[in-house]
């Protein structure tokens, strides 16, 4: 079985987004590239408590089948694509969790207002409405990526949340992340509007924690 650590990596993380109710059913997909050539994606229509190793399919960066028994994810156009765009991306993730979708349904961009949305570099934006299943989203969502400022997760308008990462552990985290300030977004809306963090108290957080790290 061709890139069996990486199936077995892409795996693990699939069934600990499914475990935290990031991803539900068959809804939802992970990719990580396997070499230069090859990404390690999902299947399609595969059921995440049932899934095994071998399941996870091979491809390459224009979506065809190396390796593996399942189509891939219906998403792959999107995943593909921002592999294909992204050389210092390796990780995709794509959830449907339920407060990070009911804000992409809105179409509304969550601010930085607290730590936890500093790993994703700024407020979370929302991507261009663009079908799924289509290079279009892919596009829509690097658009979005880029910023101003660049971050490292968006909403995909009516759709869902999408992170990146340079491997899975840091896809996973944003992924996790971005979830958890929309869930806290929408508790604040229940009782006022978040004061979002200022630029300047911004610089001085990074400061601080990179103070921390080289001690």
């Amino acid at each position: 079985m061709l890139y069996e650590e990486v199936r077995r990596e892409v795996l693990h993380t699939t069934l600990r987004l499914y475990e935290q109710d990031l991803i539900h059913l068959t809804s939802g997909n992970i990719s990580l590239r396997a070499s230069s050539e090859h990404v390690a994606i999902t299947p399609s229509g595969i059921a995440y408590e049932t899934m095994q190793p071998e399941d996870i399919v091979i491809i390459d960066l224009r979506g065809n089948v190396v390796d593996g028994h399942y189509k891939p994810s219906s998403e792959t156009p999107m995943h593909t694509l921002i592999l294909r765009e992204r050389p210092d991306v390796n990780a995709v993730i794509h959830t449907h969790s339920t407060y990070a979708l009911t804000f992409a349904v809105l179409g509304r961009e969550i601010p930085l207002f607290c730590l936890e949305g500093l790993a994703i570099r700024g407020p979370v934006p929302v991507a261009e409405y663009a079908c799924p299943s289509t290079e279009a989203i892919g596009r829509a969502a690097l658009k979005a990526l880029e910023g101003p400022p660049p971050v490292t997760g968006v909403l995909l308008r009516n759709h869902g949340a999408l992170a990146i990462g340079a491997d899975l552990k840091q896809a996973f985290g944003i992924a996790y992340r971005i979830e958890t300030v929309a869930r806290i977004y929408h508790l604040v809306l229940q009782i006022g509007e978040p004061i979002a963090l200022t630029e300047e108290q911004i610089a001085e957080i990074y400061s601080v924690y990179k103070g921390e790290k080289a001690r």
